[in-house]
């Protein structure tokens, strides 16, 4: 059971593209080309492609305030100072993101259009946009998949739910 992550890089392209982006950093982990959160990447940089945006990437760490992490962050930034919007693979990145562009550490981030994903509580909090999946349909139809197979059915190899794009503060361009 998983959430459409091609339909999640398509929306946060989108978005970006909606708030002004045209040069979007891509910062995500380290993924492996037979993930889930590999599609959403592919999905993300194609969708910018066929917008005519130039698509960074940059690969980090999950906690965004590792040093090294920022020094690479910072990097990306240095590279290309173009960057004029952020699509980070979780929530919880975006919010470290997001601190650490108010800081003194990623200036070149601040007022940026953000993008997070997953849709928990610290988006909201934070005024993140963000893709949300539909946590508590994935353990719904977990469940009663496992049922299923308990009792002898056949069930499908995968089952995909769909994600849905809610905008916030983060999405709003501020003139820097």
């Amino acid at each position: 059971v998983v959430s459409d992550n091609q339909k999640g890089g398509m929306l946060a392209a989108q978005a970006l593209y909606e708030a002004g982006s045209r040069r979007p950093l891509l910062c995500s982990g380290i993924v492996a080309s037979h993930t889930e959160l590999y599609r959403r990447n592919i999905s993300f940089v194609q969708e910018c492609r066929r917008r005519g945006m130039l698509c960074a990437n940059v690969e980090v760490g999950n906690d965004l305030q590792e040093p090294e992490t920022v020094r690479t962050l910072q990097k990306a930034f240095q590279e290309a100072p173009d960057i004029d919007g952020v699509f980070v693979n979780s929530d919880l990145m975006a919010a470290q993101f997001l601190q650490l562009s108010r800081g003194a550490d990623l200036k070149a981030a601040r007022n940026l259009p953000l993008v997070g994903y997953d849709g928990i509580g610290v988006s909201k909090l934070l005024g993140i946009s963000t893709i949300v999946q539909p946590i508590e349909s994935v353990g719904e139809c977990a469940v009663n998949l496992l049922v299923q197979i308990i009792d002898g059915k056949s069930v499908p190899e995968k089952s995909l739910l769909s994600v849905t794009y809610v905008a916030r503060e983060s999405t709003c361009h501020i003139p820097g």
